[in-house]
């Protein structure tokens, strides 16, 4: 009985742990090219998915030459919040797409909320978006309720950003050039 409670537990505070990780999405392609290839049509694709995002830059990775790096991000606005233009904003994410022979791995993520610093009460940050689970803060000024909607909201639409981007990224990254 012992035993069986141990494990429960262990169980119980490996999901909260889990459900403090950051939000990302990835995705792997198989491409019959060379890693060199295969990094030239990811720039090519790039140019014609992700580069169409606010703030969007492609760079190579400094550690790795089979590597490239890139950030963007999409503007928020809250769709049940009306009235908190401290919580409109922002909310940004890194990309990274590693070459192989044969292949291609895109990674999106961690996705960061910004809020809004021209309100008149200044921005309200929401920070790191985890992929579940309750916010890993609460911000001055807004309850626990207001919070966790916010938090659904651009989870929400970083889903919907990230799957929409991987899909047409992978679409580009196959089409014939």
């Amino acid at each position: 009985m012992v035993l069986l409670c141990a494990m429960v537990l262990a169980a119980g505070l490996r999901a909260q742990a889990d459900s403090a990780q950051a939000l990302l999405f990835s995705a792997s392609y198989s491409l019959p090219m060379s890693a060199s290839q295969v990094l030239e049509r990811a720039r090519e694709a790039w140019s014609q998915s992700f580069a169409r995002e606010p703030g969007a830059r492609l760079n190579p990775a400094n550690d790795r030459p089979d590597q490239l790096e890139g950030s963007a991000h999409f503007n928020f606005r809250s769709t049940t919040l009306t009235g908190r233009e401290e919580t409109m904003g922002r909310v940004s994410y890194r990309v990274r797409i590693s070459a192989t022979n044969g292949g291609c791995e895109v990674t999106i993520g961690p996705f960061r909320h910004t809020g809004n610093r021209a309100a008149l009460r200044g921005g309200t940050d929401l920070g790191l978006i985890t992929a579940a689970g309750p916010p890993t803060h609460r911000p001055p000024g807004l309850s626990g309720r207001t919070t966790t909607t916010l938090l659904g909201e651009i989870r929400q639409l970083a889903r919907q950003k990230g799957e929409g981007l991987l899909r047409n990224f992978g679409a580009l990254l196959r089409s014939e050039p």
